[in-house]
């Protein structure tokens, strides 16, 4: 189903070339309140949580999307059910919050909660991709998260759920990173069992509160993916804000949102005093995609022919980028063709 309370044009401010996105101006430096955002003009979509939505631009092309918890028939086990999952998984995060009460700043979010990251970057400051480097008592914790069957499952809905409402982008970080792995096959992937995703953050708590921000080294194109846990009241807090959309949308325990979280400026309101959020998010950071493009090597090494040739013509570059999200009346045949699409590459 579409959401019908938006007719933005999205302007996704992309870097010179496309890879990231540039910084935005004006950002908050404290939290917005639901007040505050009302007064400006935003609307409130209180999504119900159980049937999907997709968000579009005034192009029909789908630019966000809310993702319902996973459906299950009614002969699962209880153990297997998703909110047994997310219950597992909000005591563990809980757990790995309480092991990492002595994390330096530099794992604090500004928005005063800890956060661990984990997977594949490449900076343009590395000579080549890699991991994200950990102290070993810090891998350890990641490791006890990355490796756990129901962390797994929530990464892997993650990344079914992005070639689900973005059949194309899918296919085209899939083929990147397939050949990213296959160059350097040092390279650790964070879950056991087919997500797409290169690299990962853990928003531990006890009370996650997104600034306002946008995360412009990210690819602009592929949608982060976030799933949002633990015990709070979603009608008094935590709502996701979309900035470039006016919308505020209300956002429950055990579901998932798609958004670019490069372009669009977003954040999520505070919650109640007392009341625990935490979530899992899962992106690629434009740096992989443009080390890809430039034949698996740093840019400074391309000749000027060659990278001319490769990165001159932006506006074409980026138009069929753009060309890889699917309009809502083609989403149907996007799936069929990404179908036919895995089916050539095995």
């Amino acid at each position: 189903m579409k959401v019908n309370a938006t007719d933005a044009s999205m302007n996704y401010k992309v870097t010179n070339r496309a890879y990231t996105a540039r910084h935005l101006d004006a950002l908050s430096p404290a939290q917005w309140e639901h007040f505050e955002l009302d007064a400006r003009g935003f609307k409130y979509f209180a999504w119900c949580g159980s049937i999907a939505y997709v968000i579009l631009d005034n192009k029909d092309c789908i630019i966000a999307v809310l993702v319902p918890p996973l459906l299950e028939d009614d002969h699962c086990p209880d153990e297997e059910h998703w909110m047994s999952t997310m219950e597992h998984v909000g005591e563990l995060f809980e757990s790995k919050h309480e092991a990492a009460g002595g994390l330096s700043q530099q794992n604090r979010h500004p928005g005063e909660f800890t956060v661990l990251a984990t997977g594949v970057l490449y900076d343009g400051g590395q000579k080549r991709p890699g991991n994200l480097a950990h102290s070993k008592w810090h891998q350890d914790l990641l490791c006890d998260l990355t490796d756990d069957a129901d962390v797994s499952r929530i990464a892997n809905f993650q990344s079914d759920a992005l070639s689900s409402y973005f059949p194309k982008v899918y296919a085209h970080m899939y083929d990147s990173l397939g050949k990213l792995s296959r160059s350097q096959q040092e390279l650790c992937h964070n879950f056991r069992g087919g997500s797409v995703y290169p690299t990962c953050t853990f928003n531990l708590g006890p009370n996650t509160v997104c600034l306002d921000h946008n995360d412009c080294n990210n690819a602009p194109d592929v949608s982060c993916t976030i799933t949002v846990l633990r015990t709070f009241n979603a009608d008094t807090g935590s709502e996701l804000y979309l900035w470039d959309l006016a919308l505020i949308v209300r956002f429950l325990p055990g579901t998932t949102i798609l958004l670019s979280s490069a372009s669009m400026r977003h954040g999520n309101l505070p919650t109640q005093l007392g009341e625990q959020c935490y979530s899992m998010t899962q992106y690629c950071p434009g740096g992989l995609l443009r080390w890809v493009r430039h034949g698996l090597r740093p840019a400074s090494l391309l000749s000027k022919t060659k990278r001319a040739a490769i990165d001159e013509d932006h506006k074409a570059w980026w138009a069929e980028v753009l060309g890889w999200l699917s309009k809502y009346d083609k989403l149907e045949a996007d799936r069929e063709w990404l179908v036919r699409w895995e089916h050539g590459k095995a």
